[in-house]
């Protein structure tokens, strides 16, 4: 999550909050609202169908350990240096601009208000706004498996890298077993939260991004 968001505290999500999110991330520029705003509309509206479905509005967290699944979290992403891409340009970061995540893992599931889903068949939610998010019960079986228990879910995690993921209705960012910063000024920070077990962590950006 952003450095800015972290509280010594237990932390909910909400709607409100992902779209601020979602239109920082997505560099919205209101001039190019046709190509800007159709991407994270979309995502927001599968948070609420996801949110039908297990009974609260989602936390995503990964599941796994490997970098496939750290880089699901986004973590692995703030070294990027491009900002947005636009018709005619790429536009680069600059000094300030770059992102200040901090990563929270748990060693047991946080929070007895856990789902698990196929991320590998998230798309058919994410992709299905050309009809009104209807999703029908094959797909939403397809990504739920009501039928599985959580050995199953943590089975195919570690059988198949960045294949899982989790929601929660609130985390407790206190309990977390290990946490990375970015940087020392960052680790320094959060350790005078209150934190625990904080290291400096840097994951190289995968060569695509």
């Amino acid at each position: 999550m952003d450095f800015e968001d972290v509280s010594y505290k237990e932390v909910a999500p909400s709607a409100v909050h992902s779209w601020r999110k979602l239109k920082v991330e997505c560099s919205f520029d209101d001039s190019d609202a046709t190509s800007v705003m159709d991407p994270f509309v979309d995502e927001i509206v599968a948070n609420w169908w996801l949110e039908r479905q297990v009974g609260f509005y989602p936390l995503f967290l990964a599941v796994g350990h490997v970098k496939d699944d750290i880089a699901m979290t986004g973590y692995v992403y703030q070294w990027g240096t491009v900002k947005c891409w636009k018709a005619d340009e790429t536009i680069f970061k600059k000094a300030g601009e770059f992102d200040n995540r901090v990563l929270f893992s748990y060693k047991d599931p946080p929070g007895n208000r856990l789902v698990y889903a196929d991320y590998d068949n998230w798309f058919l939610v994410l992709n299905s706004s050309h009809c009104d998010f209807q999703i029908s019960d094959r797909h939403r079986r397809m990504i739920l498996k009501p039928s599985w228990k959580p050995s199953d879910w943590l089975r195919k995690a570690r059988k198949d890298r960045s294949s899982v993921m989790a929601v929660c209705d609130c985390l407790d960012l206190r309990k977390a077993d290990r946490v990375w910063a970015r940087n020392k000024p960052t680790q320094k920070a959060l350790l005078k939260m209150g934190f625990q077990n904080v290291q400096v962590k840097r994951y190289k950006t995968p060569t695509w991004y």
